[in-house]
């Protein structure tokens, strides 16, 4: 099944009808150059269910170049997941490429609940009232990559707890009101990115659950974040328990004239590894580590 070349507006539509497009136990089909605005709830929405024929077939859906607007407008942020698009209770192998998700009442893209094997990538991800990205449940080996994602009115990218083992990188995580990244789960490969002004820390490892450890941060650019009065608002910050995680090659840069980040990397987690950082220009301290068994070594603190 194909959907493409349509507007679809569900403002006229009775409150009763939810979205604008949605997959529901379809595979190996796509959507794409739709513009989808005004929706209840879900611009469009992938999903399988539990117990139906072919539940461990993977979905193959593709999701291109495609403008969600202004979706999830009937209802509060605190209500559930909605907001440009949705990926739940299918078994993977979605891709997410070269979308516009703007102005929803929640989030710009939601994964949730034991997908795995997606990609989004080259989305513009903006002016969303929750996350731009959000992750909640088991979503596995899946890819963040090349995104821009600006001023949500929450984190840029918040990965729950359960998630394991995805690639987040070369993206543009910026202005965003609370965390660029808020990571909450574990062995992910954080590469490449670009986290400016937002109003947290850049890239936030909560370790308070347990379940955020064995991550590889790694060539990250995080610049004058903790734009908000945060309550930590560094470039990086690692923070509960025994992270196991490692810190290397990142620059954590403040402005030179009024600089807001408090520091560039901050360490309260057991057994982490900063290592080949630059840290220079931020407002409080340039790396403060009060971790135990932590590794510190040839970083550059000016």
């Amino acid at each position: 099944m194909d959907v493409n070349r349509d507007a679809i507006d569900t403002s006229a539509v009775a409150d009763g009808a939810m979205l604008g497009i949605q997959f529901h136990k379809i595979y190996e089909s796509s959507v794409y150059d739709v513009y989808v605005k005004n929706a209840w709830s879900w611009g469009i929405m992938v999903i399988e269910g539990a117990n139906i024929p072919n539940a461990d077939r993977d979905a193959n859906i593709l999701i291109e170049n495609c403008i969600l607007d202004n979706c999830g407008k009937n209802l509060t942020l605190s209500s559930g997941l909605h907001g440009g698009i949705i990926s739940t209770h299918h078994n993977g192998n979605l891709l997410i490429r070269g979308n516009i998700c703007r102005n929803s009442n929640a989030n710009g893209i939601i994964l949730e609940d034991a997908t795995k094997r997606n990609i989004i990538t080259n989305n513009r991800i903006k002016d969303n009232s929750g996350d731009g990205i959000f992750t909640s449940g088991a979503n596995l080996r899946s890819c963040i990559i090349g995104n821009i994602i600006d001023s949500n009115g929450r984190d840029g990218i918040d990965m729950g707890v359960g998630a394991a083992r995805f690639v987040v990188a070369n993206n543009l995580v910026q202005s965003n009101t609370e965390y660029g990244m808020n990571i909450k789960s574990g062995l992910h490969t954080i590469q490449g990115n670009i986290c400016y002004q937002n109003g947290e820390s850049g890239i936030f490892i909560d370790n308070s659950n347990s379940d955020a450890t064995n991550c590889s941060v790694v060539g990250n650019f995080c610049e004058n974040n903790g734009q908000s009065a945060p309550t930590y608002g560094d470039g990086i910050t690692c923070i509960g328990g025994t992270s196991r995680s490692t810190f290397t090659g990142n620059v954590c840069y403040g402005a030179s004239a009024g600089a807001t980040q408090v520091y560039g990397i901050r360490n309260t987690s057991n057994t982490v590894a900063i290592v080949a950082n630059v840290c220079q220009n931020n407002a409080t301290g340039q790396l403060s580590d009060t971790g135990a068994t932590t590794q510190v070594a040839n970083n550059i603190i000016t």
